[in-house]
């Protein structure tokens, strides 16, 4: 979106916890910023006795846990990032962070609900993700999104799950939004460009294809991509032109009938 983006993890020294060296681990006591790969429950208690006091961006990568309680030894951390993590399959530990501002949650196990991020009243930034070739699953609806008063950057892709955008409709500090339009009802991405300007203006349901090799068969023109349900995605600005103007004047009148 113009002038604003998602504000990404700090660069930290990544541990390795398969077979950890602990003097190693133990040099980075005083690190406020750590990635540690395939951390299990059973390493927790060792680490709470290092101590790790300054500790205020937690990264973790393969965490081999059910859920997220191996956050309530880390309670002074602000930003957190856990991905492909395919055994977590619950949010449950996310209350043990009071002053947690950034969430990003990416390639979990599917996810039953949200719930659990309700009680992070401070969040400013929040992303859940899938990866390129696996979607992140979410059962349930992106309601308890909603509570999240403060947010200001907010992305969401690569989902199997929800189509109710309805609860991402009232942030009223929101100035970041990424969400893919394709995988929702028109009715839905027409109801979150009506009542967030920036995201409308910057039309992510129309992208030019930059890397397009092949081109149109008609004139070998660069293609341009269309990111709405049930829409042919591949089309030429010169020879599809008139049909394409006809779709995005639909879509943007549509658009304009929610704001009213």
């Amino acid at each position: 979106m113009p002038g604003a983006e998602f504000p990404y993890f700090p660069k930290s020294p990544i541990l390795e916890m398969l077979k950890p060296d602990w003097e190693m681990v133990r040099s980075h006591r005083e690190a406020e910023c750590i990635q540690f790969r395939n951390l299990k429950l059973d390493q927790v208690q060792r680490l709470c006795e290092i101590g790790f006091p300054n500790l205020r961006s937690l990264n973790l990568r393969f965490l081999r846990a059910p859920d997220l309680q191996v956050l309530r030894w880390f309670p002074s951390v602000r930003q957190l990032e856990v991905w492909q993590s395919n055994k977590v399959t619950s949010l449950s530990g996310l209350e043990h962070l009071p002053h947690l501002n950034w969430l990003l949650l990416s390639e979990l196990g599917p996810l039953p609900t949200l719930e659990p991020i309700r009680i992070c009243a401070k969040l400013e930034s929040f992303a859940l993700t899938g990866g390129i070739w696996k979607p992140q699953k979410l059962e349930e609806s992106f309601a308890p999104i909603a509570t999240l008063r403060r947010l200001r950057h907010l992305m969401l892709w690569g989902l199997r799950g929800p189509s109710d955008l309805g609860p991402l409709l009232d942030f009223p500090a929101l100035e970041y939004l990424h969400l893919p339009p394709a995988p929702f009802p028109l009715e839905e991405v027409a109801r979150v460009a009506a009542r967030y300007p920036f995201y409308a203006a910057a039309r992510p349901w129309l992208v030019e294809f930059e890397q397009d090799m092949e081109g149109c068969s008609r004139c070998g023109s660069k293609r341009t991509l269309l990111f709405l349900m049930r829409k042919r995605r591949f089309w030429c600005k010169h020879c599809d032109a008139a049909k394409l103007q006809r779709i995005l004047n639909e879509f943007e009148a549509l658009v304009e009938s929610y704001r009213q």
